[in-house]
């Protein structure tokens, strides 16, 4: 008697399971990896766009009368004209915390001294973001301290 029956073993159903397997498990690292890169360029993008706004306010009220110590961060002095910091005077965007320096370069000799501004990822100041580079001019002309 001749077994007429149309499907498919029960060895190419495993077989073809396994593959499927194979293929949805390279899709989703595909997937979580672009999932990361975007989270990740999110940040980038965040941490740019602070970085401006910070060099940019800074430069509108810098009121620096001598230079400081080149290792001091001058954020806290300007922290009033920002909105939105939190306790530790983080800017918070989309639940995310973005921490600023602010240091001043300066050269007495020049009219203009280099303000950079930095953005890093924790408190620990562990990831650098971001950063920016402007010329602002001291109060007082340019004595160092």
């Amino acid at each position: 008697m001749k077994n007429s029956s149309k499907g498919f073993t029960i060895i190419e159903l495993l077989f073809a399971f396994a593959v499927l397997s194979i293929v949805v498990a390279g899709a989703t690292g595909f997937f979580t990896q672009g999932l990361q890169f975007t989270s990740y360029n999110e940040d980038k993008l965040s941490a740019v766009h602070l970085a401006s706004l910070v060099l940019e306010k800074v430069q509108e009220n810098f009121s620096e009368t001598a230079c400081p110590n080149p290792d001091t961060n001058l954020f806290p002095s300007y922290q009033h004209l920002f909105e939105g910091l939190d306790v530790n005077g983080a800017f918070v965007l989309n639940e995310k915390h973005y921490f600023i320096t602010l240091l001043l370069y300066c050269d007495p000799a020049k009219a203009f001294q280099t303000l950079h501004v930095q953005v890093f990822d924790s408190v620990r100041r562990e990831q650098l973001l971001s950063q920016n580079f402007g010329y602002v001019q001291l109060q007082s002309g340019g004595s160092a301290s």
